[in-house]
């Protein structure tokens, strides 16, 4: 029973040996693929826009001025602004992201 034991060691031993010399050994069947190219028609030119029509906030005749008391922290300052002028506010944001 040993000697059963023995062989079907040696034979898995061989059999594991033989297939990770296959793996690593084996030549490399790479193909080489070449790029289909396709064929793109011309774009068609766009038209030119005419004119690109901006919407600015109302201009108002007072000037602005918000009425926070001085111990108060910049957050309260600028939550006061834009709830008295969510406008003017809404533009400058979309000016700084539209910058950036």
């Amino acid at each position: 029973m040993n000697l059963g034991v023995l062989v079907a060691v040696a034979v898995a031993v061989v059999v594991v040996a033989f297939a990770l010399l296959w793996i690593f050994l084996r030549p490399s069947t790479a193909e080489k693929k070449t790029a289909q190219l396709f064929v793109v028609p011309d774009p068609k030119p766009l038209p030119k826009p005419v004119g690109k029509a901006v919407k600015r906030p109302p201009e108002s005749d007072s000037e602005l001025r918000v009425d926070v008391p001085e111990n108060t922290s910049s957050t309260r300052w600028v939550g006061a602004l834009i709830d008295k002028r969510p406008d003017e506010a809404a533009a400058v944001l979309k000016r700084w992201i539209r910058e950036k």
